[in-house]
């Protein structure tokens, strides 16, 4: 009577077994929910996660370095990008000026070639006071951006992109002539999962 009921058992179990694989289409026993998949069946592009980035121009307050974490959604496609950096401000003879810091929102659209829009606030420019030829004080000029570019990411992680938008200065001190302008930036980065 007990092998009766362990085969039975056995019998039930296989039969359960069975059907969770035909449900499935695989071998698997413990198969994902129906639309997910396994962590590393997603491209670097597609996940959540940090990066970090050196570039140049405006958007990078000067010549510096980006923190971004990227937040992925809608099937992977768009993506949210908080992020922080750090730079000298350049001046107008190009030559770094003084340290800022530069903080934004960047929205992400595509795989692995993503349009970009990105708007941020901090360092965009040097300037410098002189008097009588002699550089009496040099600060970093702050302002608003919202530019518009194009990135393309590998299957490693490497990202490159490229950014044009408009910047509007907020300091004080600022002539109004100087106050709008065109922001560039040019960023190559890591995003490693």
């Amino acid at each position: 009577m007990r092998t009766l009921l362990v085969c039975a058992l056995q019998l039930a179990w296989l039969g359960i077994a069975n059907a969770q694989d035909a449900r499935t289409g695989s071998g698997e026993r413990y198969p994902f929910a129906p639309g997910q998949q396994q962590a590393d069946d997603f491209a670097v592009h597609e996940t959540t996660g940090p990066a970090v980035f050196v570039g140049v121009g405006q958007l990078y307050a000067g010549v510096g370095a980006r923190f971004a974490y990227q937040f992925a959604f809608k099937e992977r496609a768009l993506g949210l990008v908080p992020h922080l950096g750090a730079g000298y401000a350049l001046g107008a003879d190009g030559l770094p000026r003084s340290p800022g810091l530069r903080g934004g929102v960047l929205c992400a659209y595509g795989r692995s070639q993503r349009w970009l829009a990105d708007l941020a606030f901090g360092a965009l420019e040097g300037h410098e006071l002189r008097l009588h030829r002699v550089p009496a004080a040099r600060r970093a000029v702050h302002g608003v951006s919202l530019a518009f570019g194009f990135e393309a990411i590998d299957a490693f992680g490497v990202i490159a992109h490229v950014l044009l938008g408009p910047y509007y200065l907020t300091d004080r001190g600022v002539t109004r002539g100087d106050r709008l302008g065109v922001a560039l930036g040019l960023g190559i980065g890591w995003k490693p999962w």
